[in-house]
């Protein structure tokens, strides 16, 4: 008995270890990448690629309105049903390829405005957008796709995939610098994005007909659930996709440019905490959704908020105590930004809780006071921190991006209580 135990548990750490080591490499390849972009693109060429990454996760965010929420609430039930997940695949994305228009179309006027406000052409501003489009397709389509092989714990599948995406981008990007360094701008990372971005969707999307055959239909049933989520928060997702980038769009809008290049700069090293959050999506959340026992998920909640209390110390320690060697990674350009830098770990540490606990919610469509309570809470922080912070600054903008999130994170462990509540 005791050697099937330790055979078992060999097994789990064997499969966590390995995780661990791909998602390890996968952020190193997008670590190197982001800090090479900021110390080899011009100051204004970083303005730039820092906006279309805020178009980039508001494209994400609206064309995923509530969509996502559904799916994992009904792939929870379904996860070994071949037949019933294939035809939940196909119907979501029916549904997501419509929603993605209009996203697509919101997402370009705000970034729009932003590349109008900033002295950016009319013809660089579109052709800007067409390219950071042809960027975010394909990753909306594996979006569905990596759902449900978390959940039938396809995870090497999946982290080939990105080591795939992540470095043919870091190989190109090289290999051009080495070949016509005084020649990279910004138009070079977006043709190269958009190449590994699509390689990286043929292979995951070839190789999960084995996992999934296209044999599913587009099923009515689900089709009315996944409607359901989408009427329930689409105003929200709406909302909080502004919400989400409100820094990036307070200070391209009433800032300098290169207040918005230092913000797209020092964010950078909240990849590193992309690691965690990571490790987070392909671990803890998939177990959290397909578990059933309320003692169990209680204790799991427990454990994933102590963890991240002691990680947060952890990091606030080190990283207070690293500040100039951590600043020195992103060029002289960016040098003496101590207080800010502290800012975006902070940001960055809240951000992970959000992840977490709203990741947990959503698995178990915990979602009821979202519903009431969101947008008139997210007003209300927006408009106070407006008025406590100075978001003509970047540090005042980071202190209300803090303070905003805060406010969303108390929302999201209500929802979390409530859950439990009924639950129980």
């Amino acid at each position: 008995m005791h050697v099937v135990r330790n055979i078992k548990l060999f097994t789990k750490l064997k499969g966590f270890f390995k995780i661990i080591f791909g998602q390890g490499l996968i952020q190193i390849l997008g670590l190197v990448i982001g800090f090479v972009l900021v110390r080899s693109l011009s100051k204004d060429d970083y303005k730039i690629y820092t906006v279309l990454m805020s178009i980039q996760a508001m494209m994400a965010t609206l064309s995923g309105s509530g969509i996502m929420i559904g799916f994992q609430k009904i792939a929870g039930g379904i996860w070994n049903d071949n037949w019933a997940l294939s035809s939940l695949l196909k119907t979501a994305r029916h549904i997501r390829e419509r929603i993605l228009i209009l996203s697509i179309i919101v997402s370009c006027i705000y970034g729009y405005a932003i590349f109008y406000q900033q002295g950016v052409s009319a013809i660089k501003s579109l052709s800007y957008l067409l390219l950071i489009i042809l960027v975010v397709y394909p990753e909306i389509q594996k979006s569905f796709l990596r759902a449900a092989l978390l959940l039938r714990k396809e995870v090497t599948l999946l982290q080939i995939t990105s080591v795939i995406q992540q470095g043919l981008r870091a190989l190109l990007i090289f290999i051009y610098l080495l070949v016509f360094n005084e020649y990279f701008e910004i138009y070079i990372v977006l043709l190269i994005s958009v190449c590994s971005s699509w390689l990286s969707n043929v292979y995951i999307q070839k190789k999960s007909l084995i996992i999934f055959p296209n044999v599913g239909v587009i099923e009515p049933q689900y089709k009315n659930t996944l409607y359901d989520y989408i009427k329930k928060v689409w105003h929200n997702s709406l909302f909080f996709t502004f919400k989400g980038q409100v820094s990036i769009l307070l200070i391209g809008l009433f800032g300098s440019g290169e207040n918005l290049a230092n913000l797209g700069a020092l964010t950078r090293f909240s990849l590193a905490f992309a690691f965690i959050t990571s490790v987070i999506n392909l671990t803890i959340i998939p177990h959290f959704g397909r578990e059933r026992t309320v003692r169990k998920l209680k204790s799991l909640y427990i454990l994933s908020i102590v963890s991240w209390i002691l990680f947060s110390l952890l990091t606030l320690i080190l990283l207070y105590f690293m500040q100039n060697r951590a600043l020195s990674l992103l060029g002289s350009q960016y040098s003496g930004l101590n207080h800010e830098f502290m800012l975006v770990i902070v940001n960055g540490l809240i951000g992970i809780a959000i992840g977490l606990f709203q990741g947990l919610n959503y698995s178990k469509g915990w979602m009821k006071y979202n519903t009431y309570f969101s947008i008139p809470l997210d007003i209300l922080s927006i408009v106070v921190g407006a008025l406590l912070f100075d978001v003509t600054k970047l540090s005042g903008v980071l202190q209300m991006s803090i303070f905003t999130s805060c406010i969303g994170l108390t929302l999201i462990l209500s929802n979390t209580i409530q859950g439990f509540y009924c639950k129980s």
